[in-house]
């Protein structure tokens, strides 16, 4: 009998040895919420994402408030601007003429005008002249012992275009004293012209805006 207990008490032994040390009875080994050394894990919760059909794409947009344009800024009217002013006219031919100093006027015998030159272009020019009033605004002035001659459309001081007005209005009057006088220009450009006779051809020299300034002469010769 003794036996018989000491065997079924083996028995029992063996059977609790056995489940504490059989894997399929093994459990993971829990954590106290009271233990300070075992923090709890914290998962966090990740919502699945889905694959977006046309039909969810079109719900998304719909779902999104249109936006108006902003209305255009009314432009506030501007005062205009000014027009620009004109460019500065440039100066007369008989302004050039009255402001040449001496340095800047060119002194030729009446005869060196029959040079065909282009040399004294654009430069002021002052010379003796015999002058026969021919129309009204045609004054023909010829170099005196040359073959060239001078056309002006005016003479400046008013008086001394009167004078000539009045005293070298035919050809015989025209080779008068009177007649002869010094004048200032600005030589532009040159012709020739046919005359036949003794002369044959001539030169004809344009005046910048066909205008001479008549300058007293210094000779001390008089106009009579």
């Amino acid at each position: 009998m003794r036996y018989a207990f000491a065997t079924i008490g083996l028995l029992i032994t063996l059977a609790i040895v056995g489940t504490l040390t059989d894997p399929r009875s093994s459990k993971s080994p829990s954590y106290s919420s009271a233990s300070p050394s075992a923090p709890r894990p914290v998962y966090s919760s990740v919502t699945p994402t889905t694959p977006q059909t046309e039909e969810s794409w079109d719900r998304a947009l719909q779902s999104i408030p249109s936006v108006e344009p902003a209305a255009a800024a009314t432009p506030t009217p501007s005062q205009p601007s000014p027009p620009p002013a004109p460019p500065p006219s440039p100066p007369s031919a008989e302004d050039r003429i009255l402001a040449a100093s001496p340095n800047e006027t060119t002194k030729l015998e009446s005869s060196e005008l029959s040079a065909q030159t282009h040399k004294w272009r654009g430069r002021v020019i002052e010379t003796r002249l015999s002058c026969f009033y021919a129309d009204v605004g045609d004054f023909r002035c010829i170099a005196i012992g040359g073959r060239a001659r001078v056309d002006f459309a005016a003479l400046t001081p008013l008086a001394e275009q009167s004078l000539v007005e009045q005293n070298c209005d035919t050809m015989k009057k025209s080779s008068s004293n009177k007649c002869k006088i010094n004048v200032k220009f600005i030589y532009d450009s040159f012709d020739e012209m046919e005359v036949g006779g003794l002369f044959g051809k001539i030169t004809i020299v344009k005046a910048a805006d066909d205008v001479g300034v008549v300058t007293p002469d210094k000779s001390g010769r008089q106009r009579r």
